[in-house]
């Protein structure tokens, strides 16, 4: 006889079998005492945690006739052709390749007739969101109204792609993923029955490998099995899995804790060429940080383990991080983990984050001896500092915006007190007012001291190459490049590239601050300078150019300009005093 796989060998074949899924199983056993049982259910959830195996066990139990009302027998011809699959009345489908309109027109002429062996003919349909929607429309009718000696059992791992017309004529049922201790415990007991030598660390690593999927604990049990000659150990489970053993994880933790990036990356080097996985081993340090943090907030929760490292070792790492580290770190692990994801090289992304975890304090530190050399020399615990710290930070940063608040108020105010022409004075206030993002952040006055002090060689090399940074910055966003070609560099002012649009959109567009991050970026990359970005209407550029004398009739027009953008000329009726 061919070997069985586990998943199939160790399948429940009733209520009381299943790991997991309380309410699903307690619901329907008292559906079936109570003989108030639905024509059609959905089960809903992720893969490999029981929905097909309690479709059946439900079957059996509608149709045995010699076991208990809520459980099959079991022995029954009826429990064992279904459990075999050879009872006619139950139909096991599946929707992935019978998705037609086709496969459920026949199945609709085949539940007007009555069942041959059992009391009710029950039809489950696996992945049921891929059937078509000509097929939906073909089932919903028969499901709403279906003979009375017809239950449906809808199957599914994604039921946000049903017709909620379906959804509505069954009972749902939202499956929950199994936890570690269920599944270790099913682990064990399969383990014991069949007289495996296996170690308990390896079987909760397997639990935490599988994410909550029984079936694909089974399979990976299967699979240490065959590599470890039918015994069950934590090397064989890292083999298998790819994971980082705990000895590695501990060393990397801390050289972290010591800020010892040569020794951090050594190790990170050794793992990768012994073949460990870069995002497994991210994956691994997410689980161990959040046991140190957790540890560390309330030392209650020691028995909350990773799978990967014992509790000795946790103990001793937990005091070589305070609190606030812990958090900064789990945030910069998960944000590195992310990342990697979406990288053909995450080795690199993953050195830079030891990298980063090694020097989490150095800047931290140098804004402590600032802080302290202004006084603040308090000789509290590392924690109040930082909160003090934080706080003085803030209060500078507030009070450096409003001075730059009152500054442009005063050169607004001082701009509208120079324009001698009521008219146009009335008219440029109007602009202000309805389309604040149009006019220039800066004075005339200011923009003629970036004329003045315009980096002419610097502003040549931008120009020239003008066009290779559209072109770059159209790779990175191309909507981005469609509103950034309506301006034009104009000056290089100290650290400053100053950008002048024909169009008030195009500049609010762009000076957005996502934006603005993408253009700096790429512009630093190609000359290799930190620059940043000022965008400026090209209208108020001309205006610093050519002196005031025609700055109330530019300013008039740009207001009439905009006007007719937003309202259309049609709209738009110029008097003339």
């Amino acid at each position: 006889m061919t070997y069985l796989a586990l998943y199939r060998a160790w399948r429940p074949q009733s209520f009381a079998d299943v790991t997991g899924q309380k309410h699903v199983t307690k619901t329907l056993q008292n559906a079936l005492l109570q003989n108030k049982f639905s024509h059609a259910y959905l089960f809903s959830g992720p893969r490999g945690i029981g929905k097909t195996s309690i479709a059946k066990i439900f079957a059996k139990a509608i149709n045995c006739n010699e076991g208990e009302r809520n459980e099959p027998c079991n022995k029954c011809s009826t429990c064992i052709a279904i459990t075999n699959g050879g009872l006619l009345d139950v139909s096991e489908i599946d929707a992935a390749s019978n998705r037609g309109v086709d496969e459920i027109r026949d199945l609709r002429d085949q539940v007007k007739y009555a069942p041959t062996e059992a009391a009710y003919k029950v039809y489950i349909i696996d992945e049921v969101h891929m059937l078509t929607n000509e097929a939906f429309n073909a089932l919903l009718k028969t499901l709403e109204e279906p003979p009375k000696h017809v239950i449906f059992i809808l199957a599914t791992t994604e039921p946000h792609k049903i017709p909620l017309t379906i959804i509505s004529r069954c009972q749902r049922f939202d499956f929950q993923r199994i936890s570690h201790e269920d599944i270790t415990e099913r682990l064990i007991h399969i383990c014991n029955e069949k007289r495996i030598e296996y170690e308990r660390q390896a079987l909760e690593m397997i639990a935490y490998a599988s994410e909550g999927g029984l079936r694909d604990a089974l399979s990976l049990l299967d699979q240490v099995l065959a590599l470890g000659d039918e015994t069950v150990k934590v090397e064989y489970v890292q083999s298998i899995t790819g994971s980082v053993n705990q000895r590695i994880l501990a060393n990397i933790f801390d050289a972290i804790a010591k800020k010892d990036i040569a020794a951090a990356l050594k190790i990170f080097d050794s793992a990768i060429a012994d073949g460990k996985d870069p995002k497994q081993l991210v994956k691994d340090m997410i689980g161990l940080c959040r046991d140190l943090l957790l540890v560390k907030v309330t030392p209650d929760l020691i028995d909350i383990k990773h799978w990967a490292i014992d509790v000795e070792e946790v103990k001793k790492l937990v005091e070589m991080f305070t609190e606030q580290e812990l958090i900064d770190m789990l945030d910069r692990i998960a944000r590195t983990d992310y990342e990697a994801r979406f990288m053909n090289q995450p080795q690199i992304i993953v050195e830079l984050m030891l990298i980063l975890l090694c020097r989490r304090q150095v800047l931290s530190d140098q804004a402590n001896t600032i802080n302290s050399s202004g006084g603040n020399n308090s000789n509290n615990s590392n924690n109040g500092n930082n909160s003090n710290n934080q706080l003085a930070d803030y209060s500078r940063q507030i009070q450096q915006l409003q001075e730059q608040v009152n500054a442009l108020t005063q050169s607004v105010n001082l701009d509208a007190s120079n324009n001698s022409n009521p008219k146009a004075n009335d008219l440029f206030n109007r602009r202000r007012l309805s389309n604040t993002g149009s006019e220039s952040k800066y004075s005339l006055e200011k923009l003629r001291d970036m004329q003045k002090e315009n980096n002419v060689k610097v502003f040549e090399k931008i120009k020239g190459n003008w066009q290779a940074i559209l072109e770059s910055i159209k790779k990175e966003k191309v909507t981005l490049h469609a509103w950034l070609i309506n301006g034009e560099p104009v000056a290089v002012y100290q650290q400053y590239i100053v950008i002048a649009f024909q169009n008030a959109i195009h500049r609010e567009t762009t000076d957005q601050a996502a934006n603005r991050q993408v253009i700096e970026t790429v512009i630093g990359k190609m000359t290799g300078k930190p620059f940043e970005i000022i965008n400026i209407m090209l209208n108020d550029w001309k205006q610093a150019l050519g002196g005031n004398e025609a700055e109330v009739d530019d300013d008039a027009k740009q207001c009439v300009d905009t006007a007719i953008e937003l309202f259309g000329e049609e709209f738009v009726e110029i008097e003339e005093d």
